[in-house]
C-alpha cells in the first residue's frame, strides 16, 4: 500500500510503499498468506484426513492396523467403516513379504500407476507424480522414466509453487543420478533463489554444496556448509554440520587434497548406485594412502553399501574392523551399535 504524508505541506503526498496483505497468527508465530503451511490447513480442510499405521516386529510380522481420520464424512453404516478398512489392509498386507523386495517393489509400482490412473495428473496430485519418480529413480533405477514423469509433473497448469520447487528439486536429484552435474546445479539454484528463506531453499542450497563436495571444491563447500548450520530444520543443520566435520577433520590435517578429492568422488558414485565403482574407489584410497584418517569412514560406507545389497555378512565384517582398529574413535560406536542391531534382526 501506499504511505501518504498528510503534513507538513500544502497537500497530501505519497511517499513511499508499505507491505500490505493477509497476515494469519497461529499461536505467537505470524504466517504469510501464501505460506505452505497455510495450503496445507485449506488441504485438509476439504479433504479430511486420514492416518493409517503398521506395526511390524523383528520378525516381520504385522499387526493389526490402527487407523485415525478426521474430516471424514461417515453414512448410516458408517459405525463400521473403520473395521471393514482394517480387514481390507490387513487382507492386503498377507499378500506380501518382508523378505522379497522386488515383490514389495513391484506391487508399489502398481499401485501408483492405478492411483495415477485414477486421479489424473492435476495440481492436486503433483506431490504424489514427483513421489513416483523418486520411487522410479531410487528404487526401480528407471532414471529416464522418472525424468518424464518429473517434466510433464512441472508443467502442470495452474502448479503451486512449492510443488513446482519440490519437483525441481526431485529433478536435480535424478539429473545428478544420471551424471548431468551442471543441469543438477542449474535447478537447485532456482529453488534457492526463489525460496532464500525457506527450509525448501536450504534444502536446495544444502544439495548445491554436495555437488562442490562431490568435484574436489572444498572450500566454497564448506563457506555454504557454515550458512546451513543455522538453519531453521535441524535436519538440515545436523546434515550440513556432519559433512563441514567431514571435511574439516580429513582436510586440514593432510598437505594433499587426493585422497579427500578420490574419497567425495567415491561419496558421488555411491550416490549414483554405482556401488561396485564406489567400493574400488574407496579401496585406492586405503591402498594409495595407507592410514589415512579416511580409513574408517571408507569402512562405514563400504558397510552401508553391503547392506543395501544385501551382503549382511560382508557389512558386519566392515562393522567389526571399525570397531576393532578404530576403537577410539566416535564411529566404533556406531558400528557397534549396527552389528547389535544386525544382530538382533
Amino acid at each position: 500500500g501506499d504511505i501518504i504524508r498528510i503534513s507538513p505541506g500544502d497537500k497530501p503526498k505519497i511517499i513511499d510503499k508499505a507491505p500490505s496483505g493477509k497476515v494469519y497468527v497461529d499461536g505467537k508465530i505470524p504466517v504469510n498468506e501464501d505460506s505452505k503451511s497455510i495450503k496445507d490447513r485449506k488441504n485438509l480442510s476439504v479433504n479430511g484426513y486420514l492416518e493409517i499405521t503398521l506395526i511390524v516386529t523383528n520378525k516381520g510380522t504385522i499387526k493389526r492396523p490402527v487407523i485415525s481420520y478426521k474430516g471424514i464424512p461417515e453414512d448410516e453404516l458408517g459405525e463400521n467403516l473403520i473395521f471393514d478398512m482394517e480387514d481390507v489392509i490387513a487382507s492386503t498386507c498377507k499378500t506380501f513379504s518382508l523378505n522379497s523386495k522386488n515383490q514389495e517393489v513391484n506391487s508399489l509400482d502398481d499401485e501408483y500407476k492405478s492411483l495415477i490412473a485414477e486421479l489424473g495428473e492435476s495440481r492436486n496430485t503433483v506431490l504424489l507424480l514427483s513421489n513416483y519418480a523418486h520411487f522410479k529413480a531410487f528404487y526401480l533405477h528407471d532414471l529416464l522414466a522418472a525424468e518424464t514423469i518429473l517434466l510433464s509433473a512441472m508443467d502442470v497448469s495452474g502448479i503451486d509453487k512449492y510443488d513446482l520447487a519440490e519437483c525441481k528439486l526431485e529433478y536435480a536429484d535424478v539429473q545428478l543420478l544420471l551424471g548431468n552435474i551442471w543441469e543438477s546445479l542449474l535447478y537447485y539454484s532456482q529453488v534457492e533463489k526463489d525460496f532464500k528463506e525457506n527450509s525448501i531453499g536450504h534444502q536446495a542450497k544444502l544439495r548445491r554444496a554436495k555437488i562442490s563436495y562431490y568435484q574436489g571444491d572444498f572450500n566454497w563447500a564448506q563457506a555454504q556448509l557454515g550458512t546451513l548450520k543455522a538453519s531453521t530444520s535441524k535436519l538440515i543443520a545436523n546434515d550440513a554440520m556432519d559433512l563441514s566435520l567431514l571435511i574439516i577433520d580429513n582436510l586440514n590435517l593432510d598437505t594433499s587434497t587426493i585422497a579427500m578429492q578420490t574419497f567425495a568422488n567415491a561419496d558421488l558414485l555411491f550416490y549414483q548406485q554405482k556401488y561396485v565403482k564406489a567400493i574400488a574407489k574407496y579401496d585406492s584410497v586405503i591402498t594409495i594412502f595407507p592410514g589415512h584418517t579416511l580409513s574408517d569412514e571408507i569402512y562405514m560406507r563400504k558397510a552401508e553399501i553391503y547392506m543395501k545389497l544385501n551382503n549382511t555378512d560382508m557389512a558386519l565384517k566392515m562393522y567389526n574392523k571399525i570397531a576393532t582398529d578404530w576403537n577410539y574413535d566416535i564411529l566404533a560406536d556406531d558400528a557397534l551399535y549396527k552389528m547389535a542391531k544386525l544382530y538382533d534382526n
